[in-house]
């Protein structure tokens, strides 16, 4: 089970979720993946390992100089009425750190633009990454602890696009 390995990720999607309600964003659908993190690439490859057993790793790339790893989860996770098929698990960048633990939340939203017109008045996006051509995105702090991160394609279809094309870095 999940929690056991990784600790309570409903803690954060509940704080996430309390944050979208108060922010007037609703009537979200799908809820890919969510991102754990690690401190150590020694911890990222024990996690790797382990994780093999809750879910199928379905995709590792070099992202901006370190690996990161997709599982499609053998069991979804479950918030609120979402099924959540993924899990992301990153190595931390080099002179970087990151507290071990559940960090972002990533939704699927069909008409990315269409959303970020109707928020931006009251919503200070993180717009960094919507110049990516195969799944351009918004990100958003919720607090000092989570993120959260809107873009139009789901994960596994990334992923499936990724090795048509063979794409195995990103910058």
């Amino acid at each position: 089970m999940i929690e056991q390995l990784l600790g309570d990720y409903k803690a954060m999607m509940d704080s996430i979720g309390a944050e979208l309600d108060k922010l007037g964003i609703t009537g979200l659908e799908t809820c890919d993946h969510l991102c754990y993190r690690v401190e150590t690439v020694e911890r990222y490859e024990e996690l790797v390992g382990e994780l093999s057993d809750l879910g199928e790793n379905i995709g590792s790339n070099i992202v901006s100089g370190r690996p990161i790893t997709i599982f499609k989860l053998h069991e979804p996770l479950m918030w609120r009425d979402l099924s959540i098929a993924c899990l992301e698990l990153p190595a931390p960048k080099d002179g970087s750190f990151y507290r071990e633990g559940w960090e972002h939340a990533e939704f699927v939203i069909p008409e990315l633009n269409e959303f970020r017109e109707k928020h931006q008045d009251k919503l200070n996006f993180n717009t960094k990454s919507m110049g990516r051509c195969l799944n351009p995105e918004l990100g958003l702090k919720i607090n000092d602890r989570y993120q959260v991160k809107f873009h139009p394609l789901h994960i596994m279809d990334v992923i499936e696009t990724e090795k048509q094309l063979k794409i195995t870095q990103i910058d």
